[in-house]
């Protein structure tokens, strides 16, 4: 499926390497921006971080298409005059290195807007630009740890759970286009650009929001609770042939279950068991009543029944049952991305965000299959567009200011 064409004429520059900035930048570029991309000449980190195929990172490659890449060497006088030329351009300039790396490097708001007093500079982080901590390097897993998000992931009874999936990261990748978008929208009222901090620390703070904000109302340290909602009779089951996760929310859906447990004089007309609370003090109890119920049926055959009797309910699918599942083509969500000059696609997760009546974005013909570029694919080209002569873009790459494209660093 191929991408909107939203941010049409919106020009990004993006310096960042493994996941939250790339993933940023990838965000604006499936909805028409362009995105170019600056690498090192050793090249973004992640295009050596498996799992790999035919030699690509499957990794890098799914959060990198539809950009173009420059390879520069921007400590030497030539790479800061590409760069300087380049913040000229741009609209956007994305970067998630830490904040000391991002002010040597010139990527920082106060040296871009002399270069560009329009400019709008995403600057995500672990732990943001103001604070003690502002200066300190993080990832997801650290800034999981930090926030009290692993403290509330997994059973009470076991350690606390730092989740395999890079949740945070993906969270500030998409608080960091927001924020390119409140940027650029501020910028069209005061003709100024600004400074947009991302903090991953703040985005996990605002999933475990109510959660803050009850250990400051009562001191209590929450616990975690598993699959269980802690304040919701809700909790995974195990049927014949795998789980599933039943919330019984609302009369009908609990009145309904009640039924279906053997126990229809829970859901009555003065029974206990109509108040949350009193379901919540009796959990085990009722928990018990639903499993003894679903394990003697099927996924299928619960699924029917709460699907009929609107109880939400879903099945705990492993990765491979959810990739063979027949939604995410519907949802145009696995599509096939270009890696570089190969010849090779992947199979990859296409744009969330869907824009246009029924869902369906405009076309774009030559976006019908995104490419995920080599390292310095783009170089001479986007150089050449900024006015650097042929002699010039020749000098710098005999001077290693520039790089040749190199397919061998994927």
């Amino acid at each position: 499926m191929a991408a909107s064409t939203a941010l049409r004429g919106v020009r990004v520059l993006e310096c960042t390497h493994f996941i939250s900035g790339p993933r940023c930048g990838q965000l604006l570029a499936d909805h028409g921006a362009e995105v170019i991309k600056i690498e090192p000449p050793s090249g973004d980190p992640a295009r050596k971080s498996p799992p790999m195929r035919s030699g690509w990172s499957l990794y890098f490659a799914a959060h990198n298409r539809r950009k173009e890449s420059v390879s520069v060497d921007l400590k030497q006088d030539g790479g800061r005059l590409i760069l300087r030329r380049l913040i000229e351009w741009a609209d956007v300039l994305i970067t998630n290195y830490t904040p000391g790396a991002s002010e040597r490097l010139g990527l920082d708001f106060r040296a871009a807007s002399q270069v560009n007093p329009r400019i709008v500079v995403v600057r995500i982080s672990a732990f943001g630009l103001s604070g003690t901590d502002r200066n300190l390097p993080g990832f997801d897993g650290t800034v999981q740890a930090r926030s009290g998000f692993a403290h509330m992931v997994g059973p009470e009874d076991r350690p606390p759970t730092v989740t395999s999936v890079p949740v945070l990261d993906f969270l500030g990748a998409v608080e960091g286009a927001y924020g390119a978008l409140l940027g650029l929208h501020q910028r069209d009222q005061t003709g100024q650009g600004t400074e947009v901090d991302v903090s991953m620390m703040d985005a996990a703070s605002t999933v475990l929001g109510y959660l803050y904000a009850e250990v400051i109302d009562n001191g209590k340290d929450p616990k975690r609770t598993g699959s269980r909602a802690p304040y919701a009779l809700t909790g995974a089951y195990q049927s014949l042939d795998g789980f599933l996760y039943i919330a019984p929310i609302g009369y009908p859906a609990w009145k309904a279950l009640s039924e279906f447990v053997g126990h229809p004089e829970w859901a009555a007309e003065g029974a206990a068991y109509l108040d949350a609370d009193a379901r919540l003090r009796d959990r085990a109890i009722i928990e018990d009543a639903i499993e003894r119920w679903t394990e003697q049926l099927t996924n299928a055959q619960v699924m029917d029944a709460c699907e009929g009797a609107g109880i939400p309910c879903g099945v705990i699918k492993s990765v491979k049952d959810v990739v063979a599942d027949p939604l995410l083509a519907q949802r145009h969500m696995i599509q096939p991305v270009e890696l570089g000059t190969s010849g090779k696609t992947v199979p990859m997760p296409g744009a969330e965000i869907k824009i246009g009546a029924g869902g369906e974005q405009a076309a774009r013909p030559e976006d019908d299959h995104p490419v995920v570029p080599d390292l310095g694919a783009d170089t001479e080209a986007v150089l050449g567009r900024l006015g650097f002569s042929a002699g010039q873009i020749a000098q710098w790459r005999s001077d290693r200011v520039i790089f040749e494209p190199d397919s061998s660093v994927r």
